[in-house]
């Protein structure tokens, strides 16, 4: 992460990178989605059906609709099933085979090739690990926060895991979504806020790569300040603010009984390996920054 999402000029854009509809296993309509999160106030969306891409020239929203797909390739070494990833900014004409007799790793290659933003997704949910999530190489984010999951099981919130692959130094963006199949009872539990020069799909997806961006249930980060030998935030009313490290790293501010905090400073000069800020509210609704990489002591 860089400081930029709060530093240079742009708009804050919300958007949702996971979803399905009746072209996999959802239960409504492209149309039907696209007006719900439409309704909802979002300003992109990615269609992530299973093995399908899709045109977004073919609907008509005021919405930024984002290319994609959720493809499953064989996991050989697991004990609870495929793969799965989303791959964001897909050509709709991406004709590569994705079968799962073709490796993971080829897979991720091939659409990271063709300019794709590949996402892990759910691996709570999934039973995976970090050690099967170190055998992919080049992915570039993790769900941190799957609504669907969360509301299925309680087994939405893959933090902890997160955290060991940060620890271990693997370069990971935070991305919480909804992956809702339903209606409208399954959508707006999770979303990322882009940091983007504009709404174009270039403009978000080039900010999303450049980890402009911040993941949210609920709460809302203002500002992140850091120099090195500090690190601040600004951020909606929430009940603690958690400044997250290596290991024992870090250090949690909680606002008294009856009162919130909007703001804390860490004197950070303890951190090793990367540092990240996650906030919690007063309903338990999470956001989770993007991790500023610093030096090992």
């Amino acid at each position: 992460m860089t400081q930029s999402q709060f530093l240079e000029q742009g708009v804050w854009l919300r958007g949702n990178t996971h979803t399905h509809t009746t072209r996999s296993d959802g239960k409504v309509t492209i149309e039907e989605r696209i007006a719900m999160y439409e309704k909802g106030g979002y300003d992109f969306l990615a269609i992530t059906d299973h093995n399908k891409t899709y045109d977004p020239k073919n609907y008509d929203t005021k919405m930024t609709l984002i290319g994609a797909i959720e493809f499953h390739p064989q996991n050989p070494v697991s004990t609870s099933g495929d793969w799965h990833f989303i791959a964001l900014n897909v050509p709709h004409d991406f004709e590569e085979p994705l079968n799962t007799e073709i490796s993971a790793q080829v897979l991720v290659n091939r659409f990271k090739k063709n300019g794709a933003y590949v996402i892990v997704c759910h691996p709570y949910w999934c039973g995976f690990d970090k050690k099967e999530i170190e055998l992919i190489k080049n992915a570039d984010a993790l769900e941190v926060y799957n609504h669907v999951c969360e509301q299925a099981i309680g087994k939405g919130d893959s933090t902890n895991i997160y955290d060991s692959l940060l620890q271990a130094e693997h370069q990971y963006g935070a991305i919480s979504c909804d992956d809702s199949h339903g209606g409208e009872e399954a959508c707006f539990g999770g979303w990322i806020n882009v940091k983007a020069k504009d709404n174009s799909v270039d403009s978000i997806m080039d900010a999303i790569k450049n980890g402009s961006f911040y993941a949210s249930t609920g709460p809302s980060i203002h500002d992140i300040r850091y120099d090195g030998e500090s690190i601040e935030v600004d951020c909606s009313e929430v009940r603690s603010i958690n400044f997250m490290s290596r290991a024992q790293k870090g250090t949690q501010i909680r606002a008294d009984k009856g009162s919130s905090l909007t703001t804390a400073t860490w004197e950070c000069k303890s951190a090793s390996t990367y540092i990240r800020v996650q906030i919690e509210d007063h309903e338990g609704r999470k956001a989770w920054s993007q991790p500023i990489y610093c030096p090992n002591e």
